[in-house]
């Protein structure tokens, strides 16, 4: 069967970054079978665009290539673009940006973006404009936004409504210079972005948004959920935690928190709210609290399914990362932080309790 071979300059281009000896590496017979059609599509699986290097320029080249073998272009699933914020120069970032432009507006199939320390304001229209579209492709089901910079929440709303087929949601190290909230939408229905997955580690920020009536997204259908509880206002933080857990609690099969600080009221999440939880992670390594703080916290996730005469609780797999500190010079302190934990063995072999196996 005829294959369609790669361009040579293409060819040429992944040799660069794959060995010094490109001779050598050309006349490989396990090399030569990379360019089989399948092999090609693995290639191009996933595109990453880096804002700040020069390679960007060698990228210009893909979209000659592209429009030459669309079939390339439509093996992308996963698009990447980082260190898109204007520290090489106005003549340069617009450079970028055109080539940037360019080779998004060619990709057809994405189902996952990535921006990385991306500074949304600064961003050329033109690669702003073929960002909204590429987001409002059939095709995208997964965002991950990290580290990325917007002049409102407002703009950071507006992008997401685009992504009218989004399933899975990430955003971390947000920085927006004015959290206001969006009260409508121009690009999608109310509720009609129905997530499976979120994760953030800024909660509070989502919260407002989430119990807008206009919010293009839904959470009641979430099935994955992570969040960090961290934050100057605990109240407010947990409440926000508490707010997004329950209100996706039926559908919820799994359920990680990582705890930094900001314990609110313990009765406000527990397993009588997530009555379909599967797995269940608690990650308390970076907080400073004490065992006399931490356990009756974790205990209240659990203890009200005691409650439950006859009933079993679904959940199958609970994972507690902790980190004690041990002190050479006080054994029996170590011994006695480990007899603090020992309560939950006692709370797990309840029957409530019995799908985790304990």
């Amino acid at each position: 069967m005829a294959v369609e071979s790669l361009p040579n300059e293409l060819i040429d281009c992944i040799l660069d970054n794959l060995s010094c000896n490109k001779i050598a590496l050309s006349n490989c017979s396990l090399v030569e079978k990379a360019w089989v059609l399948p092999s090609q599509r693995r290639i191009f699986e996933k595109l990453g665009l880096n804002g700040h290097a020069d390679s960007l320029v060698k990228t210009e080249r893909l979209i000659a290539i592209f429009d030459e073998k669309p079939h390339l272009a439509s093996s992308v699933r996963l698009l990447n673009l980082w260190s898109f914020n204007n520290v090489e120069g106005p003549e340069k970032e617009m450079l970028h940006a055109r080539i940037a432009e360019g080779v998004i507006q060619r990709l057809s199939k994405v189902e996952t973006i990535e921006l990385d320390y991306v500074y949304w304001p600064i961003l050329y229209p033109l690669l702003r404009t073929a960002l909204s579209d590429a987001f409002q492709a059939h095709s995208l089901t997964r965002i991950a936004i990290t580290g990325c910079s917007f002049h409102t929440f407002a703009d950071l709303a507006s992008l997401l409504s685009h992504a009218t087929y989004l399933k899975a949601l990430t955003i971390r190290l947000l920085n927006c210079g004015r959290r206001n909230e969006p009260t409508a939408s121009d690009f999608a229905i109310p509720r009609s972005i129905k997530l499976d997955e979120f994760a953030t580690d800024d909660t509070d920020t989502f919260t407002p948004w989430f119990k807008e009536e206009l919010c293009p997204i839904a959470i009641r259908y979430l099935r994955f959920l992570r969040m960090r509880i961290f934050g100057r206002n605990p109240t407010t933080i947990y409440q926000s935690v508490a707010f997004i857990v329950r209100h996706a609690g039926f559908s919820l099969t799994k359920l990680e928190l990582e705890y930094q600080n900001g314990l609110g009221d313990s009765g406000l999440i527990h397993l009588g709210h997530i009555p379909n939880l599967d797995s269940f992670v608690l990650d308390i390594c970076k907080s400073r609290a004490g065992t006399d703080i931490l356990i009756p916290w974790i205990r209240s996730f659990f203890e009200p399914l005691l409650n439950l005469d006859g009933h079993t609780h679904p959940l199958r797999h609970f994972t507690l990362v902790i980190n004690i500190d041990f002190d050479e010079s006080d054994p029996d302190q170590w011994e006695w932080e480990w007899d603090q934990y020992a309560v939950l063995n006692r709370l797990f072999a309840q029957p409530v309790f019995a799908p985790l196996g304990w």
